[in-house]
């Protein structure tokens, strides 16, 4: 397919200015950034060559914004761009997956965690599985650390709390 419609090299159109608009501190600036990109994804007929720059490294950084319409907006872009560069993906897959675990584990919002599932997919159809594998492995290792200590520290207060439990918690001695 390559040969027939050849990918479009967008390097040059991603700039430093574009890069550090990824991460500006007012979000209205963040936002309209993502939208640059997605306008140059969509100029490049959505074939796109595997020289992107630095634009996976500051996708990943936007996987952890505060603002949730961005989380979920930036996983549609990393979908985007993983469609648009097919199996060019690969060497970014790894910089990718972990900030999208995390963006899917760390929040209650379904539409959010349903962009990340739908981004994470896409980049595993066109990056690989087996390039995809470790990073998962280790960004929900870090998750499950997480949640665990969350646990550890809410598990004496629920055990204190069940009625059940009110005769064992009479004989504790701590």
């Amino acid at each position: 397919m390559d040969d027939v419609i050849p990918r479009t090299d967008i390097s040059a159109k991603i700039t430093d200015k574009l890069i550090s608009s990824l991460d500006h501190d007012n979000w209205q600036t963040r936002q309209e950034a993502l939208g640059e990109v997605v306008s140059i994804l969509a100029s490049a007929n959505h074939r796109v060559a595997a020289n992107v720059g630095a634009l996976p490294g500051a996708l990943k950084d936007r996987l952890g914004d505060t603002n949730k319409n961005l989380i979920k907006t930036t996983c549609d872009v990393i979908k985007m761009l993983a469609d648009d560069m097919g199996d060019g993906v690969k060497p970014h897959v790894g910089k990718l997956v972990p900030g999208i675990c995390g963006a899917m584990t760390s929040n209650e919002k379904a539409h959010i965690k349903s962009a990340a599932a739908l981004a994470l997919c896409a980049l595993m159809a066109n990056g690989g599985c087996s390039s995809a594998f470790r990073p998962i492995g280790a960004a929900l290792a870090k998750e499950a650390v997480r949640e665990v200590s969350k646990l550890s520290f809410s598990l004496p207060g629920y055990v204190d709390t069940r009625p059940d439990r009110q005769r064992w918690r009479l004989r504790r001695r701590w």
